[in-house]
């Protein structure tokens, strides 16, 4: 009896000793959960479609510049809105760069004409920034020579200063009195004669300049040179180009008639 109880006091012993090795085995237990392992799989699914849906649908609305600030596609102007600013700009560069080479054809013909000064840009102390030479005198053609006739004396060395300043060929003022200024104009010598041409040279290229942007401006508006009217845009200012690039030809003929 003694024996039994014995043999049964050590099982429970063994039993005790490979109980926790046994229940190290066992997996862990999962938190409990009412929501099925599938529906949560297709709900995290579901949620991340209608954000990418969602990401498409803003990108295709909104555009990112290189800087990576976000701002709305502008929209396109008409086609015939579209030339007509371009036209109109292109035109008016076009006239202004005919009106200086004309003058430039006529100086160097030796005609006078009070337009000769109208790149003078007179400063006063009187107001600020530079004015035309009209705003402050009068430029008329007397005796051979252009008068200019100052209208207050308090301008008069600013008028004078101006004149010098253009840096006009064959240009050069003389003091009459308080409020008259004398300026002799003799036919341009060959070294004048080249130093307009190059003046009208500039000039041309300024117009020119002019054009471009108002073409580049144009096709912009369009939304590329792939849009229909940006060839529309391009044959205005061939035409304009050609017009000044003419225009600067005639002037070196007739310079060289001279």
């Amino acid at each position: 009896m003694a024996h039994s109880l014995l043999r049964g006091t050590m099982n429970l012993s063994r039993n005790a000793v490979a109980g926790p090795s046994r229940l190290a085995r066992l997996p862990p237990l999962r938190s409990f959960s009412s929501t099925p392992p599938s529906f949560k799989k297709s709900k995290a699914a579901a949620v991340k479609k209608a954000h990418k849906e969602a990401k498409n649908q803003v990108a295709s609305e909104i555009e990112e510049n290189p800087e990576g600030h976000r701002y709305e596609a502008a929209p396109v102007d008409d086609l015939e809105t579209v030339l007509s600013k371009a036209k109109e700009r292109m035109q008016k560069a076009t006239d202004w760069a005919k009106a200086q080479v004309y003058e430039g054809v006529e100086r160097v013909s030796g005609k006078l004409s009070p337009s000769l000064l109208d790149n003078v840009r007179v400063t006063t102390s009187e107001s600020e920034g530079s004015h035309h030479l009209n705003t402050v005198a009068s430029v008329t053609v007397r005796q051979g020579a252009l008068w200019v006739d100052v209208w207050d004396s308090t301008s008069m060395k600013g008028v004078e200063s101006a004149i010098k300043a253009a840096n006009l060929p064959g240009v050069s003022p003389l003091r009459m009195s308080e409020t008259s200024l004398k300026i002799p104009v003799s036919r341009p010598t060959h070294e004048q004669r080249q130093e307009i041409l190059r003046q009208l040279a500039q000039i041309i290229e300024t117009a020119k300049n002019q054009v471009r942007k108002a073409r580049s401006d144009g096709i912009n508006n369009l939304g590329g040179r792939k849009e229909p009217g940006a060839d529309d845009v391009e044959k205005l200012a061939n035409d304009f180009g050609g017009q000044l690039t003419d225009s600067l030809n005639a002037a070196k003929k007739a310079f060289e008639k001279v």
